[in-house]
């Protein structure tokens, strides 16, 4: 006695048919690795009050080529100094000093970093963010004179 296809089973069809193997063990979309880019970055494009005691950090898509980073692999505006760190997808800034409070600054990300894959990342825009807080009184940079002619107590005294 043959019985009909259960409904259940004819909704389970679609289902089964539009996964894919992985080659881990479980079904799921086939994902590869097809460039080299970031992924993300810290603190976020014009973001503003940012702790001055930050860091700025990149993530990326693949893992990083730790021989591909140099000093000048992240580069903050106004010659900040700091120490560059690579921990598997993620490069780090830290500033040798804490930033300039209400102040902006610009981060640029060097062409020359290179993923494991061997891609290289290119070029990449800069972004920027502002610290939290009053900034800073301007330096003053205007130079203190004498006397001169024809000023009051200008001469032999």
């Amino acid at each position: 006695m043959l019985r009909k296809p259960s409904l259940l089973l004819l909704g389970l069809v679609p289902l089964l048919l539009s996964c894919t193997d992985t080659g881990s063990g479980s079904l799921g979309p086939l994902e590869t690795e097809t460039g080299f880019d970031i992924l993300a970055r810290t603190p976020g494009p014009g973001r503003a009050g940012i702790d001055v005691d930050t860091w700025i950090s990149v993530a990326f898509t693949t893992q990083v080529d730790p021989t591909t980073i140099t000093s000048s692999s992240i580069v903050v505006n106004g010659g900040l100094t700091g120490t560059i760190e690579v921990n598997g997808k993620s490069v780090r800034f830290i500033p040798a000093v804490p930033l300039d409070s209400g102040t902006s600054y610009a981060i640029a990300v060097s062409a020359a970093i290179k993923g494991s894959n061997g891609l290289s990342l290119g070029p990449t825009p800069s972004w920027g963010f502002k610290t939290a807080g009053t900034p800073p009184p301007p330096i003053d940079t205007t130079v203190q004179l004498g006397l001169r002619p024809g000023d009051a107590g200008f001469g032999p005294r």
